[in-house]
């Protein structure tokens, strides 16, 4: 039985009723819709995900309310600051078209990208209106990084680092036939490491460190939108808790490049000052993850940590990189299915790290172009300090992304997160405004 498809459909109904209120909880339930979960699996067939049926119904339901209402369909402008995202839509289902990979593979992983990594991003920008969505969307993000944190500590200390939801979002799906991401023990040195809800350890601390950030900048600049202190503290300390116990290198750019926003917040200086007296007092305890850290420079502690890639390696991914993406189309990519198709040969592209990698052979030259204007236009979103906060996480996500494969994490909960930020301001302005 399929728990997560019978959540969704109250929501999916109740939207019918109130689709504003049944948006914002799917928002937050989607959280825990990871690649694994399924609307409908059946052997020999890929899997449609759960998430993807979800985000093509709130997309497709108010343009049918709307041709009901006003008997035609309008294209929603987009602020200008957006419109690489319209850029990059047409640009993967171009390149899939026009690809000479197989036409279904390629049209259907580009719906896939459309619609849950861009399209679905721009609707929950459109439909953020009021600081009243934003209380509910950061009030619900809190309890769900402390929910996460609850789980994690049982899948850490008593499951053994075992994932019995992980385990059991695979079991609904026939395809898979051996527990994938799974972690014991004996990963990283003996140290183990844990997903907690998410698909993967390195998506976990990723998206933690995302909201650790989110929640400390709302902190010092939006106080009034966190309904409680003992809230806000007890899912900080989850959030970073959740990047520790991930064991993962990949989470530290991100926060700590995105933490420089922050460095003279008084909610950032409290939180550092505390860091600092619990690393002193718990040093002993807190040498695994110090080593976890210390592992992106030092070679000895990486290989202790059970091994990573090394210059050599690298080398011979960039070639095997330079040779699948000029046997294709240089300016346009080979379609969303690329990267995916060479991954299968075993070319030398190892784990497809890096989104460079992705963007270069499945939209090419021209597909690098519009990701660093998608950036571009997220900053330049932003007002005054949530424009500062939005350039050091656009910096903390590009390097993340340039230098490792982020399995599990969601790019659109990235690009939600940052429309959240640019509407604290947006709103807020507003409000200012009409009290003038």
């Amino acid at each position: 039985m399929n728990v997560f498809l019978f959540v969704s459909i109250p929501i999916l109904f109740f939207s019918i009723r109130n689709y504003h209120k049944a948006f914002l909880w799917y928002f937050l339930f989607r959280l825990f819709l990871s690649n694994f979960v399924p609307f409908l699996a059946i052997v020999g067939i890929p899997q449609i995900r759960l998430s993807l049926v979800c985000d093509t119904w709130f997309i497709i339901l108010p343009l049918l309310m709307h041709i009901k209402e006003k008997g035609l369909f309008k294209v929603p402008k987009l602020p200008s600051e957006l419109r690489p995202f319209a850029w990059m839509i047409f640009l993967v289902i171009f390149s899939s078209t026009i690809s000479v990979l197989p036409l279904f593979n390629s049209l259907s992983c580009a719906f896939l990208e459309c619609v849950s990594s861009y399209i679905f991003p721009l609707l929950f920008f459109a439909k953020i209106k009021h600081p009243s969505d934003l209380k509910f969307i950061i009030t619900g993000l809190m309890i769900i990084s402390v929910i996460a944190a609850i789980y994690a500590y049982l899948e850490a200390f008593v499951f053994g680092y075992q994932n019995p939801l992980i385990m059991y979002e695979q079991s609904l799906n026939p395809n898979i036939t051996e527990n994938m991401w799974s972690y014991s023990f004996f990963d990283r040195g003996g140290r183990g490491r844990i997903s907690s809800i998410f698909a993967h350890a390195i998506g976990c601390g990723c998206t933690m460190s995302i909201f650790a950030v989110f929640f400390l900048y709302v902190k010092g600049a939006f106080n009034s939108y966190i309904v409680s202190n003992k809230l806000y503290y007890i899912s900080v300390f989850s959030a970073v808790f959740l990047v520790a116990l991930c064991n993962s290198r990949s989470p530290y750019p991100l926060i700590f490049i995105s933490l420089l926003a922050l460095i003279k917040s008084k909610s950032f200086l409290k939180l550092a000052s505390v860091g600092v007296v619990l690393i002193f007092i718990f040093q002993s305890e807190l040498a695994t993850f110090i080593d976890v850290l210390l592992s992106i420079f030092d070679k000895n502690i990486e290989e202790h940590l059970g091994g990573g890639s090394n210059i050599e390696m690298r080398m011979e991914q960039f070639e095997a990189l330079l040779t699948a993406w000029l046997s294709g189309n240089p300016i346009f990519g080979e379609g969303a299915y690329a990267t995916r198709f060479w991954l299968d040969k075993n070319i030398g592209l190892m784990g497809g790290e890096s989104i460079w990698i992705n963007l270069l052979l499945n939209t090419g030259l021209l597909g690098c172009v519009f990701y660093l204007n998608i950036m571009k236009g997220l900053v330049m979103l932003g007002k005054g300090y949530g424009k500062k906060t939005i350039f050091f996480f656009v910096v903390g996500w590009i390097v993340m992304k340039s230098a490792s494969s982020t399995p599990g994490l969601d790019t659109s909960l990235f690009f939600m997160v940052m429309f959240c930020i640019a509407k604290l301001n947006m709103l807020s302005n507003e409000i200012n405004s009409k009290n003038e």
